[in-house]
């Protein structure tokens, strides 16, 4: 017999208790990312919590009313924002080359999307290539090169705000769909995508913290 939650089914809650999370979250983000909207890294950020939250929401409403177009609708949204978080590592490239990739990441996605609904496949098959895609670039380009320019970098600040900005990534989107592809919809899984977006707000308000305590002669000689 299938476990039930507060009267829903168990993978059901356990993705909309995520979704709760990251809910949350992008209401703390809102602040901090309208002052720094032009930061790449802010829209990194941004991508990754806002496509999180859109694919828990419809694919735990997928599974609830037995729909693949939610399925599919939530892929789409979890694959969009994956590509999205690209835009920081890539700012590391070639101007000329920033474009072409990262369109050709976000168009592989959606081509993923397209396939899936044209050759409609199991609903465990459709999610090895959706967290294979988000592990990839997520998880494991944008995620550790964040953490990476985070160790880089000399003002604590920004070495927060980076560091756990990217951790948080990394927990989401290489640790937890870890998870989720071998143990299936696991408590555990679910728990490692509730604490990801938990992880990157509280670096981002204590690196803004970090700022304001820092002298702005110092802020300006840097």
């Amino acid at each position: 017999m299938e476990q039930t939650i507060f009267g829903l089914p168990g993978e059901v809650f356990w993705l909309w208790f995520s979704a709760f999370f990251y809910i949350i979250a992008i209401l703390f983000f809102l602040g901090p990312f309208r002052r720094e909207r032009s930061s790449e890294l802010m829209v990194a950020f941004f991508a990754f919590l806002a496509g999180m939250a859109s694919f828990h929401i419809l694919l735990g409403a997928g599974y609830y009313f037995n729909s693949l177009l939610l399925i599919h609708l939530g892929s789409f949204c979890a694959l969009t924002g994956a590509a999205y978080t690209l835009k920081f590592p890539l700012t590391a490239l070639r101007p000329n080359l920033r474009g072409p990739l990262f369109y050709s990441a976000l168009i592989g996605g959606w081509l993923i999307i397209a396939w899936m609904l044209i050759f409609p496949h199991s609903t465990e098959v459709m999610l090895w290539l959706v967290f294979g895609y988000m592990i990839l670039f997520s998880g494991g380009i944008a995620g550790l090169y964040i953490i990476w320019q985070g160790l880089k970098t000399k003002e604590n600040w920004v070495r927060v705000k980076s560091i756990g900005g990217g951790v948080g990534i990394v927990t989401c989107c290489l640790a937890a769909d870890l998870l989720v592809l071998i143990r299936g919809m696991s408590v555990l899984g679910e728990l490692f995508m509730a604490i990801a977006p938990i992880i990157l707000i509280l670096s981002i308000y204590f690196g803004r913290y970090l700022k304001s305590r820092t002298p702005q002669a110092e802020l300006s000689a840097r």
